[in-house]
């Protein structure tokens, strides 16, 4: 059994055996604060992904760890989040200070704010809901100026939400009522 502690100012942590291996500078791993981590395995093998404060996203993989640097750069990752594709494959989606990204088969994709249809990138959270009907599955981005849906082609922005405290979205989650029934959760600057 293996576990993975991200830190604040000191890299990654990892339990496994009992024992606990550190990965920092010395290990070619940014000294910073981890505020994200995912794993996803390609090919059979384990790979660990870290996002960082101020450093971007690492990829620990076969032991080594390298930065990973998307054609638009971002500072900050602060969620990590494996979906499968429409047409099969592994897809790695980012939460970050610029906006959603989407990494596949080595290729990236970049949602700014101009896109998002938001005033701001700075996407803090994300919410794959699974297929809600058809072939139809959505991901949600909560941002510090309200959320966005992209329905596989295009976002949908709303600023403003009637009922929420407020639109600065720090977390969303999807739970079902009695009914069966979707809800969606949004943990806010203001409350739920």
């Amino acid at each position: 059994i293996s576990s993975r502690l991200g830190t604040r100012g000191d890299g990654v942590h990892r339990l496994k055996d009992g024992h606990w291996t550190s990965f920092g500078p010395s290990e070619h791993f940014p000294d910073g604060q981890v505020i994200s981590l995912l794993e996803t395995t390609e090919g059979g093998r384990s790979v660990i992904w870290a996002g960082t404060q101020d450093h971007g996203l690492w990829r620990l993989d076969n032991g080594a760890w390298q930065a990973m640097l998307p054609p638009v750069p971002f500072s900050s990752a602060f969620e990590l989040l494996e979906r499968q594709g429409a047409h099969g494959g592994s897809q790695l989606w980012l939460a970050t200070d610029k906006g959603v990204y989407r990494y596949q088969d080595g290729q990236w994709n970049h949602w700014g704010a101009r896109e998002l249809g938001l005033q701001s990138p700075l996407t803090l959270c994300l919410l794959d809901t699974g297929h809600t009907g058809g072939n139809r599955s959505e991901m949600w981005a909560g941002t510090d100026r309200g959320y966005s849906v992209f329905d596989g082609a295009n976002w949908h922005p709303t600023a403003a939400a009637p009922g929420l405290p407020s639109s600065y979205l720090y977390r969303l989650a999807q739970t079902k009522n009695y009914l069966g029934q979707r809800e969606i959760w949004a943990g806010t600057e203001g409350g739920l």
